[in-house]
């Protein structure tokens, strides 16, 4: 049951994610992206602080020599890469940031080999120059209305979130994942809500009944609970093990664009989806789970001779 579960944390957290571009899509002709971001974490504090509340967890103090990671959490991954995130998704189709987005396993190895000292095999780096090639095929289709400064912008983003998940997975061993996330979203805070100032200066927010339910949405469902859930399962799994359910992401956005936005799928992005999905399948289809090292370790069980 706890290997199911377990399962389950990346699982629904990518279903989530994948719906976070197809409303934050729609919801970005209202409200710009960085104010956006913004009030998403607001929600997503306020919900956390009640949330450690009820559960009665306390909020230690964070130790001296784990500040460089929590900062980098905060300002490179919730602030910097989520800001990138939600400036790309305005400017590419929901499918297409999310499918791009969907590289992160590929990233994440390799910072957790550089980072972590994480073995890196020959079918991860067989994985990477497939997911490489994913990208380019994808690149194929900016001559047809996709943004190249988008695409990069999502791939500065993907860079970005890749070493937050690093740093996440080297705290959690010793904070909750919700103190984690509670921590992360409050340091994200402080740089996102001056750059929100400038961006509402030029880009005054519209204000509306249906565009105040999806920044609720938006808050806690895919940044409180999603977060939650993905800093879970990075405390139970490695890091790239995590990043396994990405291709369920750019699934899950380009369906429900097709569904709501009315978003074509092309060729083009059909084979480079195709090709990024095998490559990140092809890097971590022989990681080694917690559960299958203890099983290595106890050797083959022995067959029971009892009638």
């Amino acid at each position: 049951m706890r290997k199911r579960s377990t399962y389950l944390l990346p699982l629904l957290t990518f279903v989530l994610w994948g719906s976070l571009y197809v409303v934050s899509k729609d919801v970005m002709t209202q409200i710009p992206p960085v104010t956006l971001l913004f009030l998403r974490y607001v929600t997503a504090c306020l919900a956390l602080f009640v949330c450690l509340k009820i559960r009665r967890t306390p909020l230690p103090p964070i130790k001296r020599k784990d500040r460089g990671a929590f900062l980098l959490v905060g300002f490179a991954g919730y602030a910097l890469a989520i800001a990138l995130q939600q400036i790309s998704t305005s400017m590419l189709d929901a499918a297409l940031a999310s499918l791009i987005n969907a590289i992160n396993p590929i990233f994440i190895c390799l910072m957790a080999f550089l980072i972590l000292r994480e073995r890196i095999t020959a079918e991860q780096i067989m994985g990477i120059l497939l997911a490489i090639a994913g990208v380019y095929i994808i690149l194929g289709v900016s001559g047809s209305g996709a943004s190249i400064a988008g695409i990069l912008v999502s791939l500065s983003s993907v860079f970005f979130w890749s070493l937050c998940s690093v740093m996440i997975r080297k705290v959690t061993k010793a904070y909750d994942p919700i103190v984690i996330t509670f921590y992360g979203m409050l340091l994200a805070l402080i740089p996102t809500a001056p750059a929100m100032l400038v961006e509402l200066h030029f880009r005054p927010i519209l204000i509306t009944l249906p565009g105040i339910l999806q920044v609720l949405y938006l808050g806690l469902v895919t940044t409180c609970a999603a977060h939650v859930l993905w800093n879970k399962g990075l405390q139970r799994m490695p890091a790239a093990a995590c990043s396994a359910f990405y291709p369920v992401q750019p699934l899950t956005s380009a369906l429900l664009g097709v569904l709501f936005l009315h978003e074509p799928i092309t060729s083009s992005f059909i084979w480079g989806s195709a090709a990024i999905s095998c490559g990140i399948l092809l890097s971590i289809m022989h990681l080694p789970l917690p559960w299958r090292r203890k099983a290595a370790a106890e050797g083959p069980r022995q067959p029971d001779h009892r009638r």
